[in-house]
């Protein structure tokens, strides 16, 4: 592999290897390894440098594929759509559920394909995909944009890995999809959460209205766990000795599939008044299955929860939410907040009394600590003066303090 003093690639502008003239102005990389020639041609010296770093790692690795890479075959490129069918069947087998592929593939369909489907994937530039990225903003939710922009790159980089394309364009989404400004947005404003009027008042009514429902709603406020988690709760997972809730699997998009973050252990601790709550309604539950002579539903909220459908099954969210959730919210008087507000309420009380980071996020089921920080970290009452005063003391302690030092 050839290279300019410092590491640079070395270009060759004009001719083609083997003595065939080319166009001026395209940059080649080549590398000879056990003997064997090869070259590499690259769409600017930015291009050229990227695949020679990354050709100098594989070698040095052991792992490199040199007929992998096809800058200089003929054959003509893939189209985008073309690659995403391939992309998408093998998703499966690399351990995505089946809820996020659907999610990946409504993103192609509706926004990515439209815009790139019928173009070569060396031909999707990063101007292109900008200017794509900036229409989306103009029309979308930024979160909503930047997940498609997080797709179209995880293609393209499954697309480099194959060998397809020499670098990723869409890389660092956060430098294509800048979130905009909110003017007047205050940290307090980031998460909402229901008061303890709000809660006892959304409650109040559910117990009186719709007391089969009580049980779930109290679920949702004393444990923070998702919608899917709830709804896919079976008997099994209920651990009344222990008082806890093994969280294994959740209803999504109708699926039942393991939770958001995949962790088997996880288990939320379960209070004295849900546990009540809870054992109440599985008794009720026994003994309307042996008065109508079936057998008990596993599932602890079943879809027929307060409706007409005669077989226990998964609720659906959207019966959960429009048909139960905001009406009963809309019953109670308060503002119109979400299932999901729930359970920020419930990371919330527990800041409020004082529990350490590390426990709520077991709780809540968080990949990692500094998830709960960010959406949580403003809720974390402030230091005060009090508690550098309290250093001072430690160094008269020490025989530091007014001393002179050692």
């Amino acid at each position: 592999m050839e290279e300019h003093k410092g590491g640079r690639v070395k270009g060759v502008p004009s001719k083609y290897p083997r003595g065939t003239t080319f166009k001026d102005g395209k940059w080649w990389v080549r590398m000879t390894v056990h003997g064997r020639e090869k070259w590499y041609r690259c769409a600017n010296k930015s291009e050229a440098r990227n695949l020679y770093d990354r050709l100098r790692a594989e070698v040095i690795e052991g792992r490199h594929d040199a007929d992998k890479y096809a800058a200089n075959k003929q054959a003509a490129p893939m189209l985008l759509d073309e690659y995403v069918k391939t992309w998408l069947e093998n998703l499966p087998a690399k351990g995505k559920k089946r809820s996020t592929v659907d999610t990946y593939r409504g993103r192609l369909n509706k926004h990515i394909l439209p815009a790139f489907g019928a173009s070569p994937l060396p031909d999707i530039t990063r101007r292109n995909i900008k200017a794509w990225a900036a229409g989306l903003l103009a029309s979308l939710a930024y979160n909503t944009a930047f997940g498609c922009v997080l797709t179209l790159s995880a293609v393209l980089s499954e697309a480099v890995e194959d060998g397809l394309l020499i670098a990723n364009p869409a890389l660092r989404a956060g430098k294509i999809i800048k979130r905009p400004d909110t003017p007047n947005e205050t940290a307090d404003t980031e998460v909402a959460i229901f008061t303890p009027e709000e809660e006892q008042a959304f409650l109040s009514v559910v117990h009186k209205e719709r007391p089969s429902f009580y049980p779930m709603a109290l679920t949702f406020f004393r444990t923070g766990l998702r919608v899917g988690e709830v709804l896919g709760l079976h008997r099994a997972a209920l651990d009344f000795t222990a008082r806890t809730i093994h969280v294994r699997q959740q209803w999504s998009k109708g699926y039942l599939g393991t939770p958001k973050t995949e962790n088997a252990k996880r288990k939320v601790d379960m209070s004295q008044g849900l546990a009540t709550a809870l054992t109440a309604w599985l008794e009720l539950q026994d003994l309307e299955a042996a008065h109508a002579g079936r057998e008990r539903p596993e599932i602890v909220f079943p879809g027929n929860i307060g409706g007409k459908r005669r077989q226990p099954f998964y609720m659906a969210e959207n019966y959960l939410r429009y048909k139960l959730w905001f009406p009963l919210v809309k019953k109670a008087g308060i503002r119109r907040l979400d299932l999901h507000t729930a359970r920020h309420t419930f990371a919330s009380r527990l800041i409020a009394n004082g529990e350490n980071l590390q426990y709520i996020k077991e709780q809540m089921g968080h990949s990692s600590i500094k998830v709960t920080v960010d959406i949580y970290g403003h809720l974390i009452p402030n230091g005060n003066r009090a508690a550098v005063d309290r250093l001072d003391k430690l160094g008269v302690k020490l025989g530091v303090a007014g001393g002179s030092e050692r």
